[in-house]
């Protein structure tokens, strides 16, 4: 009886732990606290964050980044891409960065709630799901 409750508890701690570690490097799940992004996203509605697909991003794709704290936010311009601001016209590098030559520096351009900013692929948490089927809150 004590070995069938060791091998319980050791079985439990490995499936935390695995729970765990799928959670930290894979996937994460979050829940939409404001209106921003509507409707793409609604206030209360659950997102599935796929953290393995964040170097393959595509224009229109909602995805989460991660600045001092977590966002959400749609792909408009790739590197590559050219920005049109007014009378500029500023292209977005596709090349590494010319300091350290890692693709992490290339330039997003995505549209949160609060209008559009500049991120660099290294703030990319990875590409988000809205879950319609889980109830809100």
């Amino acid at each position: 009886m004590l070995k069938q409750g060791a091998l319980t508890v050791v079985s439990l701690f490995f499936a935390a732990l695995l729970l765990l570690l799928v959670q930290k490097f894979a996937f994460g799940m979050f829940r939409v606290t404001s209106e921003t992004l509507s409707p793409t996203v609604e206030k209360g509605q659950h997102v599935l964050v796929n953290k393995l697909r964040r170097h393959h991003i595509d224009r229109g794709d909602l995805i989460a980044f991660r600045r001092d704290s977590a966002y959400l936010g749609v792909v408009t311009h790739l590197p590559g891409d050219t920005l049109h601001l007014d009378s500029l016209s500023l292209p977005l590098p596709t090349g590494g960065c010319p300091i350290c030559h890692s693709t992490d520096c290339q330039p997003f351009v995505v549209k949160t709630g609060n209008g559009f900013t500049v991120i660099r692929r290294a703030e990319i948490v990875g590409s988000a799901t809205p879950l319609s089927f889980l109830p809100r809150r």
